[in-house]
């Protein structure tokens, strides 16, 4: 059993359950019993609680990510740092990795990736106001909510950047696909290394793929050091041009090419959603590989094993970048050397044989250490838990996972499964609501609910019944309901119906009834914001004391209307039209003048938008959109400028943008 689990910190922070496992603390999801809300509590690996500089480092995390307060950052609420348990306290997020959601749908929509990038960028820019830079932004270290919003984690890594005193032989910090070329050399990061990681992000939101692959981490630090990526659409044709441009800037090994900040960055995604046809024009030196790092490369592959570069190395230094003295690139070499060695842990000059590992899931542990494979490797039984999938006496938990790369004499902690839990409703006496909740999460069981009547002869809070009754077998999802006491016996009163009233008034109406308001949801409606558009219990009698539902209208939904567009006079044959909203296609048709000479296009949505006609490919209209409302304002007129010979001859790839 874990030690953690069900112990309190500081009195107050109860830990639940184990979520995950980072490089030098654990992560439970817990409760913060004062306030009553889901908690994260991050606690420090006890290898390194009595160690001092982990434990100043993990201070130093917590002071760094106490000062960020941005809805795109896992909020902190607490630091516990006594009892030998140091432990952060932060907000608990339920939901995916980015690095999950892309696994799992490929290369994303741009227009999805470009509202991903946004939230990044802007949790990024108010970090670097702080003075702080992640240095180890990857998918797998953004969250992604079920409506979208994207949540940054794991500054633990970060530093104050004003105080950062780098040298060239620091170890490289963060994963080897979205580091900079600069922290692949060893040097310093700043906020134009995390432009370079986000444009990496970007990169594979859009196509699905990392930019740089190779059969080690090695080998990947000396691509993001020295190779040319791909240019986005040749991985994914649909990719607007504008866009693949925003990536290649940010992306670019020199930093002084790269935006130099998140905010620069985020001025060109506000320009290219602004008119998704934009093209930006950039342009860089066709050879701006530091010719000066060719040696060091060199030095790399052969300690990688791959086969070395027959190219030679160029007499002519290229410009804005001056050649090191030899002192310099043997410090250069020592320093990547040392940074990428690290990476491999310690797998150069032969120290230590390194194994990748596989599945061990539903294998026993005699099974995993005959393999010849791993015989160099120490397994530790951590635990022994029930679980429904997995066969008594089978691993059912690994750490490290699958497809990690460990060396020899490497811990590998485990949990055997007691296969399937046999779960029976426990003695509910004496326990209060809260009690239960606790217990029966504990126990696994998902589908709980709670009734609630008066009685004369157990006090108000504690327990009448339960159905199934006491230890009865159950499974995890059987339907359990628990009746909770009212306290003594009340008379039935009426429901007020307080739909069309604001939430405060429905409170006041509820409680002078002495009733009890119960959930409160935001919805989208039509109704002002702020006004109860459904409730439960919704009329009738209740016992006093009765919890009431409410629903409650946000006042935003989407709203339609229509806009009329005419053909020009001037156009007798057939034309193709399309109408875009905001760059997403919403109407398209081949119109015939001797049929009908206008078009009603349909528009739903929310807030503003910009409406763009085009026929045979060509901007012939563009309208500001008002769903509030109801109006659409021509900006662009182009209508004298179509005839049958302008129309016919014009094509779809025109490049030129038009200002309202």
């Amino acid at each position: 059993m874990d030690k953690y689990i069900g112990k309190r910190l500081d009195g107050r922070y109860e830990v639940q359950e184990l979520v995950g496992v980072g490089g030098m603390a654990y992560v439970y999801k817990g409760v913060d019993l004062l306030e009553g809300r889901t908690v994260a509590i991050k606690i420090l690996k006890e290898e390194y609680a009595e160690n001092d500089d982990f434990v100043r480092r993990f201070k130093n995390e917590s002071k760094a990510i106490s000062v960020l307060s941005h809805k795109n950052i896992v909020k902190v609420y607490d630091f516990c740092f006594g009892n030998k348990t140091p432990a952060i306290i932060m907000e608990y997020i339920d939901g995916v990795t980015l690095k999950e959601y892309i696994e799992k749908k490929g290369a994303l929509r741009w227009k999805e990736a470009v509202f991903f990038v946004e939230q990044i960028l802007a949790a990024v820019k108010s970090a670097h106001q702080s003075g702080i830079v992640h240095r180890d932004l990857k998918p797998q270290n953004i969250m992604l909510l079920s409506d979208g919003t994207i949540k940054i984690m794991d500054f633990g890594i970060a530093k104050f950047a004003r105080n950062e005193m780098k040298t060239l032989t620091d170890k490289v910090i963060g994963s080897v696909h979205y580091i900079s070329p600069e922290q692949a050399r060893g040097e310093m990061a700043d906020e134009k290394s995390d432009v370079y990681s986000v444009g990496v992000i970007l990169f594979e939101m859009l196509t699905g793929s990392l930019p740089f692959e190779a059969d080690s981490p090695v080998s990947v630090a000396i691509k993001q050091i020295s190779s040319k990526p791909l240019r986005p659409t040749q991985l994914n044709p649909d990719i607007p041009e504008g866009l693949e441009e925003i990536v290649l800037k940010a992306m670019q090994k020199n930093a002084e090419y790269r935006y130099q900040s998140a905010e620069d960055f985020l001025q060109d995604i506000a320009e290219f959603k602004q008119n998704p046809s934009i093209r930006f024009e950039y342009k860089y030196f066709e050879d701006e590989e530091p010719t000066q790092y060719i040696d060091a490369i060199k030095t790399l592959k052969k300690a990688d094993g791959t086969k070395g570069t027959n190219q030679k190395t160029k007499k002519k230094p290229l410009p804005l970048i001056p050649i090191l003295s030899g002192v310099a690139l043997g410090s250069l070499v020592v320093a990547i050397v040392f940074s990428l060695g690290t990476l491999m842990f310690g797998w150069f000059g032969g120290q230590k044989s390194v194994v990748t590992l596989e599945n061990f899931i539903g294998k026993t542990i005699d099974e995993v250490k005959e393999d010849e494979r791993y015989k160099d490797l120490q397994f530790e039984i951590i635990d022994e838990v029930y679980d429904e999938e997995v066969e008594a006496g089978r691993i059912c938990y690994q750490d490290p996972e699958e497809g990690r790369q460990v060396v020899a004499d490497t811990t590998i902690q485990v949990k055997i499964s007691k296969g399937g839990q046999e779960l029976k409703i426990p003695s509910l006496t004496g326990m209060t609501e809260n009690d239960i909740r606790r217990t029966f999460t504990a126990m696994g069981l998902t589908n709980f609910t709670f009734e609630y009547q008066a009685s004369d002869t157990v006090s108000e809070g504690y327990v009448i019944s339960v159905s199934p009754e006491e230890q009865t077998p159950v499974s995890i999802d059987t339907p359990v309901v628990v009746t909770i006491s009212l306290g003594r016996d009340t008379s039935n009163a009426s429901v007020p119906n307080v739909i069309g009233y604001t939430e405060t008034e429905a409170r006041r109406m509820i409680e002078q009834k002495n009733f009890k308001v119960g959930t409160v949801t935001r919805v989208d409606n039509k109704a002002p914001e702020g006004t109860v558009v459904s409730q439960s219990p919704v009329s009738g009698t209740a016992p006093e004391g009765t919890a009431i539902n409410l629903e409650i209208s946000t006042g935003k939904y989407d709203r339609e209307m229509t806009v009329s567009i005419s053909l020009p006079s001037s156009i007798t044959r057939t034309v193709s039209f399309e109408a875009l909203l905001d760059g997403v296609q919403v109407d398209s048709t081949n119109l015939q003048p001797s049929v009908a000479r206008s078009r009603t296009v349909r528009l739903t949505g929310q807030g503003s938008g910009r409406l763009v006609i085009r026929l045979d490919g060509r901007v012939y209209q563009e309208f500001d959109i008002d769903f509030e409302a109801n109006t659409a304002s021509k900006v662009v007129d182009n209508s004298g400028s179509f005839n049958d010979d302008t129309s016919s001859s014009s094509g779809s790839g025109s490049s030129s943008s038009s200002q309202g």
